[in-house]
């Protein structure tokens, strides 16, 4: 099957260079993708994702993640299309299967009385999976995938020395 055969059935798009629209931001900090969307998460952000995660200029290569590790923040988004949230729990479960996680950033939910004093923020979650890591902040999720990284290296390393 010629390359751009196999690329419209596995992805349903065009090639990278014109699938960027601007709605999606990448940004790494200490090797774990920041991913932020805005407005709307549609089949078309999720190509982008996955673009992102794959992350080599040659010929793409289907569910070949470059990064493990990865925080999609998605407090702007707004409205969320058929399968999207789908979308979000399979590249979770993507993830784990590499030996990462998937961090969600969330905006958090309404407070209970309209002060809002002493109510902790807890995660609003929306359309998305509850047993997905959510957080409020980007720096919250950042530091809960680098420690996680930092704990399962510490442990494959111990079991590598058989310690």
């Amino acid at each position: 099957m010629a390359h751009a055969s196999q690329h419209l059935l596995e992805f349903g798009g065009s090639p990278v260079g014109t699938e960027f629209d601007g709605s999606l931001s990448f940004q790494r900090v200490d090797r774990i993708p920041l991913l932020r969307v805005s407005q709307l998460f549609t089949p078309h952000t999720a190509r982008q994702i996955r673009y992102c995660l794959v992350a080599t200029v040659g010929a793409e290569r289907p569910f070949y993640h470059r990064y493990p590790y990865v925080a999609l923040d998605v407090r702007m988004v707004q409205g969320w299309e058929e399968g999207t949230p789908e979308f979000v729990r399979s590249l979770r479960e993507r993830l784990r299967e590499l030996g990462g996680e998937l961090a969600l950033v969330v905006p958090p939910k309404p407070a209970a009385n309209s002060a809002g004093e002493g109510t902790a923020l807890e995660p609003d979650r929306g359309p998305l999976a509850p047993e997905i890591p959510a957080f409020t902040h980007p720096e919250d999720a950042l530091a809960y995938l680098k420690e996680l990284r930092r704990e399962r290296r510490a442990a494959a390393i111990a079991a590598a020395l058989g310690r």
